[in-house]
């Protein structure tokens, strides 16, 4: 593992993770200005979102500048100086969303010099007519925005949408990777157990 991550000068936060490799592939890409937009897909509690928010905190430090915003009744969103978080799952109404997606993708973010990033949780709720439409305003977001997906369901996103993305699948953990990870987590932490009882 050291030599795999031998290039970052100090230890990320995604490295702790259990899909700490496709973290180095997630940091990899969006490391690079010009991405493309991604679809992050895989059943659920896979590790998903964990996984993203990680990888963004470790390139552009958003738990600094992290803040609640409401986007229509009591219905929050998550944002910092240079992402939007979504949880689609709580939206009902789709017209506010696309809305402040236009007026987020419509500006430019001056103070980092930066694209915007937009992170749309449980995108597999959104009707395929939403989907349409929301197509048509994320066309308009290469120079000022860059979008992410993630998804439960990938094959609930429409073709239009999927042929503009990079698709990253997150895989279910697998046993030995579950046992790797929770005997590393406690050896850090000091704790000695039995390898017998972690399996």
């Amino acid at each position: 593992m050291d030599n795999l991550f031998k290039d970052y000068k100090h230890n990320k936060d995604f490295l702790s993770l259990i899909h700490y490799k496709l973290g180095y592939k997630l940091y990899d890409i969006i490391n690079h200005k010009n991405h493309p937009n991604l679809i992050i897909s895989g059943i659920n509690n896979s590790g998903k979102t964990l996984l993203i928010k990680t990888v963004m905190n470790d390139i552009y430090d958003i738990n600094k500048t992290i803040r609640t915003g409401i986007l229509y009744d009591n219905i929050s969103y998550e944002y910092s100086n240079i992402h939007y978080y979504f949880n689609i799952k709580s939206i009902k109404k789709y017209d506010n969303l696309l809305e402040y997606l236009k007026k987020i993708i419509n500006g430019y973010n001056y103070y980092t010099e930066k694209c915007n990033y937009i992170i749309l949780d449980n995108f597999e709720t959104i009707p395929d007519l939403i989907q349409n439409k929301l197509r048509v305003i994320l066309e308009k977001s290469s120079w000022t925005c860059k979008i992410i997906i993630i998804t439960n369901k990938y094959n609930k996103i429409i073709d239009p949408l999927k042929s503009r993305f990079i698709n990253i699948r997150i895989p279910s953990h697998k046993i030995y990777d579950k046992f790797i990870y929770f005997k590393q987590l406690f050896l850090k932490n000091l704790f000695i157990i039995d390898d017998d009882i972690l399996l």
